[in-house]
Order: C-alpha cells, then sequence, then structure tokens
C-alpha cells in the first residue's frame, strides 16, 4: 500500500481534533517532565528525565484520545510493571514511544509493541498504486487494523533546549519492527484532511486487483519475528 493511500485512511478513521491535540499536549507534557525533574541533581536528573516523558507521553496521548472520543485504555504490560496508553478505533490501534533516534532504529521489541506492531502484518513493503489513489478507510475491514506509534523525538542530552521534542511523528512499523510504512510528521498528517478528495471510494473490484500487487512480503524469518527477551518497562 502506498504511503499516500495509508494517510488517506488514517485520515478517514480518525478526527482531526485527535491529531490536533496530539501535536498540543505531546509539547506541554515534555515540558512539564523537565520542569518537575530539574531540581534533581546529576548523575540521576538525566535518568528521572526519560521516564518521566515516557509517563506525561502517554498521558498527553489519552488525554487527546479522551478529547476526540475515542477509545483509550491503561494497558498493561506482561509481565506487569507498568502501564501504557492504548487508543482504539475500529481501523487503528495507537500507543506513544519516546526515542532520540525517530525511526531511524527499532525500539526495543517489547511484547506490547511486538503486538501493536503485529496489527500490520497484512501490510506489504510499498508499491506503485497510483491508479488506486482513492482509498476509503473502510476497506481496512477486509484484512485488518493498523498499528502505530505516536513517535516523540527527544533532544539529544547536549541539545539546549531539553524542555521540548524535536518532533511528533505518526510511526507505522512492518510487523516485526524493522522497517516502516508510514513515517509522518503530525503537522503534515493535520494538513492531510484539508486535501482529502470528497469521494474518496476503493471499490471492491479494485481491491482484488491492488491485492493481487502486493505479493511482495516483509523480510523476515522466525526467529526475526520473536520478541526480545526484555521487560516490557521503558
Amino acid at each position: 500500500m502506498t504511503s499516500s493511500a495509508l494517510t488517506s485512511a488514517i485520515c478517514q478513521s480518525t478526527s482531526k481534533q485527535f491529531w490536533m491535540e496530539c501535536d498540543e499536549y505531546f509539547p506541554a507534557g515534555f515540558k512539564l517532565a523537565f520542569d518537575e525533574t530539574r531540581p534533581i541533581d546529576e548523575p540521576w536528573q538525566p535518568t528521572a528525565l526519560g521516564q518521566h516523558r515516557t509517563f506525561r507521553s502517554h498521558e498527553a496521548l489519552r488525554r487527546a484520545a479522551r478529547g476526540a472520543d475515542l477509545v483509550e485504555e491503561a494497558s498493561h504490560t506482561s509481565p506487569r510493571g507498568w502501564r501504557y496508553c492504548e487508543v482504539t478505533t475500529s481501523d487503528l490501534t495507537l500507543t506513544a514511544l519516546v526515542t532520540k533516534v525517530g525511526a531511524k532504529r527499532p525500539p526495543r521489541r517489547t511484547k506490547y509493541r511486538m503486538t501493536i506492531a503485529g496489527c500490520n502484518h497484512w501490510l506489504h513493503p510499498p508499491v506503485s498504486l497510483d491508479l488506486f489513489s482513492e482509498f476509503e478507510a473502510s476497506s481496512i475491514e477486509k484484512d485488518g487494523k493498523i498499528g502505530g506509534f505516536l513517535t516523540i523525538v527527544a533532544p539529544p542530552s547536549h541539545h539546549p533546549a531539553q524542555d521540548c521534542p524535536l518532533g511528533v511523528y505518526l510511526w507505522v512499523p512492518y510487523s516485526n519492527l524493522r522497517g516502516t510504512h508510514l513515517y509522518l510528521p503530525i503537522s503534515t498528517l493535520i494538513s492531510s484532511y484539508d486535501t482529502l478528495p470528497t469521494n474518496s471510494v476503493l471499490s471492491d473490484m479494485a481491491w482484488p486487483k491492488i491485492k493481487q500487487n502486493l505479493k511482495q512480503v516483509e523480510d523476515t524469518d522466525n526467529q526475526s519475528d520473536q520478541p526480545d527477551n526484555q521487560s516490557d518497562q521503558p
């Protein structure tokens, strides 16, 4: 599936308000985390800052979901150690991810992250589907949900501004977290709502032809598909 088709599907599955509130609440959460941990002495302050950024980011995702009347849950990790925010719609499953590298290097392959990424097993590496640029989110139901991460990129330790993220992105990874279907700034996703076609419908006749073109699957093996033996805790 092309990135433009995937973006259109996501836009049609969620309201613009949700992404706008994510774009507002995540930077605000970073500011809170910085203010909360600034009084902590070295060498513990950087560790505490990272933890608070994670907690505040999941809280921000919950606030955005509630503001847009989406279903959210504070799910337990396995084994239980902490809880993460999981937002679900009929077509999407989302959580937050704080990282300093964006999508350049995959995050730790913890069980809950692998579960969310596993939603994308039916997706394939992008191919040219310009003939089918019009896409309807309901067509996702023919295969499954999209699993995504609201990725908040933290500044490196030497960066002068530690109270705000370098960017907020929507990342749709391969089902094994080893590749990327979509990595899009939230601001770009918000702008996409203004360019959605008024009649974005993918016909049932077009869908089988698209499926015929999606023969190249993710290049994985049984070993790489297994989660790393790591705790779910951040």
